[in-house]
This record gives structure tokens, C-alpha cells and sequence, in this order.
């Protein structure tokens, strides 16, 4: 796939490709580290990326990262700490990290 992304602004990205389409996947809320997470499915739509030769756009909150001054009892819930939890995300992304075309500053 020859991809050329040419970025206007923040918020627009245009992307040319030789197929005649391409899926765009907006790809967050994993909360991973959070008791909440779901990996199973988190690892369903990144297989699904990476075998349908999709593009992704980063949507926010790919990790927990509770510390003490978080809103809620976040920090003593978390199963991970937020170290392992941005390692865990590094490997996680990587099979489909050529594929991000962006990301979202904040989703909420």
C-alpha cells in the first residue's frame, strides 16, 4: 500500500492510497492496566487491523495510569502499574504501529 499523508492542521489528515478504499479504525478506551480490561477484545481489533491491511487513528486512553492525585480509586484498582503498562502497550502496538495514521489529543 503506497500511503501518503499530508497533515493540515490538527484535526485533518488526508490519505491517498492506490486501493480504491481503505477501513479506517478509530482505535482507544483499552484502559489497559484498569481490572475493566478487556484483552481479548483489544486483541481482536488489532488482529483485525493488521490481517485487513487497515489504517488506525489513535483515539486516547490506551492505558489506565492511575497515580494517588487520580479522580476515583483508580490507583488501588489497577492491576498493573503504570510502568508495565506502557510496556505491555509498546508490544501491543507493535504488529500494527505502521499503520496509525494519527492521533487524537483527547478523546473526552
Amino acid at each position: 500500500m503506497d500511503i501518503q499523508v499530508n497533515r493540515s492542521g490538527y484535526t485533518c489528515v488526508k490519505v491517498r492510497v492506490k486501493e480504491s478504499t481503505v477501513q479506517l479504525i478509530g482505535f482507544g478506551d483499552l484502559h489497559i492496566g484498569a481490572k475493566t480490561y478487556i484483552e481479548k477484545r483489544a486483541l481482536e481489533v488489532r488482529d483485525y487491523i493488521k490481517e485487513n491491511n487497515c489504517l488506525w487513528v489513535g483515539m486516547g486512553d490506551f492505558i489506565e495510569n492511575a497515580t494517588r492525585r487520580s479522580i476515583g480509586a483508580g490507583v488501588y484498582e489497577q492491576v498493573m502499574i503504570p510502568d508495565e503498562q506502557e510496556k505491555y502497550l509498546q508490544d501491543f502496538l507493535k504488529p500494527i504501529a505502521s499503520k496509525c495514521i494519527g492521533y487524537v489529543k483527547g478523546n473526552h
